[in-house]
């Protein structure tokens, strides 16, 4: 890389910094309140490994729209704030009564030809549910 593309990059990243540092000061109250563990990967802020209750506080202390990743016994999910911030809630347990099941689903042909996937949804009280409950 140049030299000024690289001092560019690093500008770049400096601000993309200054930007988390600024998100976490306005939400510190928040974040030290519920001791919550926190990393910075880029843009994205991540609440590591949080017990339940403060699943709940979080979703609750940030509404939007949050996307769901199933892992095999836990939760990722995922908010954009704005455009350059994300947060994640990284390695969360589902709800009670809750649990992550997998089906194989038949995939119908499109760019690559048919196939099966193995996916992951969640079922609670033993009924599927696209809604995860808090």
């Amino acid at each position: 890389m140049k030299l000024k593309d690289r001092i560019a990059y690093e500008h770049e990243q400096i601000a993309r910094t200054r930007k988390n540092i600024d998100f976490l000061l306005q939400h510190s109250a928040f974040i030290e309140a519920h001791a919550l563990d926190v990393d910075i990967l880029g843009s994205l802020i991540d609440f590591d490994h949080p017990p339940r209750e403060k699943v709940t506080e979080i979703l609750k202390y940030f509404p939007g729209k949050w996307e769901k990743d199933y892992n095999s016994d836990s939760i990722d999910y995922q908010l954009q704030v704005n455009d350059s911030i994300r947060l994640r809630i990284w390695n969360a347990p589902p709800p009670p009564l809750c649990k992550i099941v997998e089906e194989e689903v038949d995939v119908p042909a499109q760019v690559v030809p048919a196939h099966k996937e193995i996916r992951r949804k969640i079922v609670c009280n033993d009924k599927e549910t696209d809604e995860v409950p808090a």
